[in-house]
């Protein structure tokens, strides 16, 4: 399938997720792209990579190289059957570096089958995440204090994808070929948030996250002054699903 190419700099579009707890986070899509030819990740989320936020950990599981983080350091930027860069068919696709979760035998990285994100401090702000190669196997799981509050997939992402922006995507084998470029908020309620767990259950659950969160406003930045009207938008284009 030919995917069609797109690069929403201009927008953001937010889904909110609800929890039975009555807790909520909701993420902001801030740009996406084919992951195919034409990929524009390297202009919308040039500064991701394979960096650990300021003041976070990994616990990781069944690496082979011991290492705590799931990260890819190219060249490779790519390797079949095992891992693909978010910034595949751009120029910063063996220059930049980015996690994999899922692969047995990847080079370089994409040993874990499981990795959480620890946050020393609780993030109460907002989360970038570029989410490389969107799979349905993917999936994030986010914690707040003790209580997971809320888990999805890569099928979430392209679902809201195609609603939002009539893409067509559709899986191949479990991957949708995309990239997102997604701010995450809500963590101010309770305790904040104080871990990620991110799972894959085939090879490859890729993703790029910046050295130092930053703060909502910051991120909206990535939208440009049109996102500006992305935001008048939300009251009729939020959803909320219940945990």
């Amino acid at each position: 399938m030919k995917l069609r190419h797109i690069a929403a700099i201009g927008t953001a579009i937010s889904l909110s997720l609800a929890a039975s707890s009555s807790w909520a986070v909701s993420y902001t899509v801030l740009g996406h792209s084919s992951n195919g030819a034409g990929n524009t990740a390297d202009v919308f989320a040039g500064s991701y990579g394979g960096y650990t936020p300021a003041g976070a950990s990994w616990t990781a599981f069944v690496m082979e190289d011991g290492s705590s983080a799931p990260v890819v350091t190219p060249p490779p930027g790519s390797s079949p059957d095992n891992f693909l860069s978010p910034f595949a068919n751009t120029d910063l696709e063996n220059k930049q570096s980015y996690f994999s979760v899922g692969g047995s035998d990847g080079e370089n990285g994409g040993q874990s089958t499981v990795a959480t994100l620890n946050f020393s401090d609780p993030l109460q702000d907002s989360f970038g995440f570029l989410w490389g190669s969107i799979d349905s196997y993917n999936s994030m799981e986010f914690t707040m204090g003790d209580n997971s509050v809320h888990t999805f997939t890569g099928t979430d992402i392209a679902d809201f994808l195609n609603a939002e922006y009539s893409l067509g995507l559709t899986a191949n084998n479990g991957n949708y070929d995309y990239v997102a470029l997604l701010s995450f908020t809500g963590f101010d309620q309770y305790d904040g948030l104080t871990k990620i767990v991110f799972r894959s259950s085939q090879s490859a659950f890729e993703f790029g996250l910046a050295p130092i969160p930053l703060p909502a406003s910051v991120l909206f930045l990535f939208g440009g002054l049109g996102g500006l009207g992305g935001l008048r938008l939300l009251s009729r284009r939020s959803r909320t699903a219940t945990a």
